[in-house]
């Protein structure tokens, strides 16, 4: 732990007030979990939190810099954290950490007088007498998130309620946020689109979905050489004779299929939770001008929605993502950029339903403890959240599946979510053989993925190989 860091943070602690650690874990949004705020009573708990997180080190403050600024404590980032003015004017018009949703909510808490807020919350709680007429905006706002009547796309009960009072202005305010929220996604669906065209030959018109569109989606090029990188996290080594058995075999499996595929692989093996988290940081920094993609596979163990180091310290798997988002990697807006996790992502096995032909059984072990975006990413999972992931000696179910299809001929054509699906019911459809906790268990495992690819991704075909 480092000593300085702990000192500066113990003196912001002291400088801050009770209202502004409410108004930084408000800022904080979902970076916090709902279960994790009620345990955070000040603000020494709060940088704690932030700490286990990896939202707040001793490499990056950027995230802590910016609720500060955010409520206006920029006495504190001049005097603790020796931020200069061309700072604090890059800290207000390049917000990074705070989405322009909560943003919004925070500056109409700041706009509402305490009797604005007492109408408020007679307006919406007087049935139910859920807060008392003490209570801030942002208190009013949290519980309307909790109770699922705030979010970033159900915004007319506060616009109704604020109308209802008497401020307007507010009211407007949120219908300008929205309207930059719909422009930004009319943009983005707009960019890509070709002009339309008359059809001079009579021929058919493409065969149209429900929607509108044409079924034939546009696929993404991919006709640079190299590609891009495919970069391997292999941690097996964890400490204390502790290794996960077979990860050396999906991590040479990963590199035949994209050597072949035209791919610079390249290989990290056994990073602590920072570790990780810096590789990324250097292929983002990376010039990718010149490729067409990014793969990432990261094989550990895993929690809910982490991946640990070797140290065992956890990582947050959207930290690492985001790393090659458009604002922090702009050599890779437009391209596709895929992941790939093999770890657990919780501590269930899954024992399958009843149903006929299940399949061979094969004997398998856990991987290991107990376990988004923006556009062009697809994220895949070896298992659903709050499951275990299985692996062996001749490496993981997952990567080993994925890597045979990805080489099978008849799937060199194939868009990357249509091989996702096989795959999913070529794992789906198997009975596995575990040992946990020293019984013999029979299990499933079921693989998932989340998708913002806003066309087809094939990748490119194999050199030694053809479609057939």
């Amino acid at each position: 732990m480092n000593q300085e860091l702990q000192a500066k943070l113990l003196k912001i602690a002291e400088a801050l007030k009770v209202d502004d650690v409410k108004e930084l874990v408000f800022c904080c949004g979902d970076n916090i979990k709902t279960i994790k705020k009620q345990n955070i009573h000040d603000a020494r708990s709060l940088f704690k939190h932030l700490q286990e997180q990896f939202l707040v080190s001793e490499k990056d403050l950027s995230f802590l810099k910016e609720i500060l600024h955010k409520i206006g404590r920029n006495d504190i980032l001049t005097k603790h954290l020796s931020v200069t003015q061309k700072e604090l004017a890059e800290l207000k018009n390049s917000p990074r950490h705070i989405s322009p949703y909560r943003s919004m909510l925070y500056d109409i808490s700041q706009e509402l007088e305490s009797e604005d807020v007492e109408k408020v919350t007679f307006h919406m709680y007087h049935e139910k007498a859920k807060l008392s007429k003490t209570v801030s905006m942002l208190d009013v706002l949290t519980e309307m998130e909790r109770d699922t009547s705030l979010s970033e796309s159900n915004l007319e009960k506060l616009k109704y309620t604020l109308a209802v009072i008497g401020r307007e202005d507010l009211r407007q305010k949120i219908e300008l946020y929205e309207n930059k929220v719909r422009q930004a996604k009319d943009l983005d669906s707009t960019k890509d689109k070709k002009p339309i065209q008359e059809n001079p030959t009579n021929q058919p018109e493409e065969q149209k979905d429900d929607s509108g569109r044409g079924k034939n989606l546009e696929q993404y090029i991919l006709d640079k050489n190299p590609h891009g990188w495919c970069v391997i996290v292999n941690n097996e080594d964890f400490g204390n004779g502790e290794k996960r058995t077979g990860t050396e075999k999906d991590a040479g499996a990963i590199r035949k299929v994209f050597n072949n595929r035209g791919y610079t692989v390249e290989e990290h093996k056994n990073l602590t939770g920072e570790g990780m988290l810096d590789i990324m940081k250097e292929y983002q920094k990376k010039d990718h001008s010149k490729n067409d993609s990014f793969i990432c596979f990261i094989l550990s163990h895993g929690d809910q929605g982490t991946v640990l180091g070797v140290d065992r310290k956890k990582m947050l798997i959207k930290n690492l993502t985001s790393c090659f988002n458009g604002r922090h990697c702009k050599s890779l807006i437009g391209k596709p950029k895929v992941f790939f996790i093999q770890a657990c992502r919780g501590d269930e096995l899954d024992g399958g339903v009843t149903c006929e032909g299940d399949g061979s059984t094969s004997t398998y072990e856990c991987d290991g403890g107990s376990l988004p975006i923006t556009a062009d990413f697809l994220t895949a999972y070896a298992s659903p959240e709050d499951y275990k992931s299985l692996r062996g000696s001749e490496g993981s179910i997952y990567i080993q599946k994925l890597c045979e299809i990805l080489e099978n001929p008849n799937h060199v054509q194939e868009d990357l979510k249509n091989i996702l699906t096989i795959l999913q019911k070529d794992i789906g459809d198997e009975l596995y053989k575990v040992k946990d906790k020293g019984t013999i268990q029979h299990v499933k495992q079921m693989p998932s993925y989340t998708s913002e690819l806003r066309k087809q991704l094939i990748l490119p075909p194999p050199e030694n190989i053809q479609s057939q």
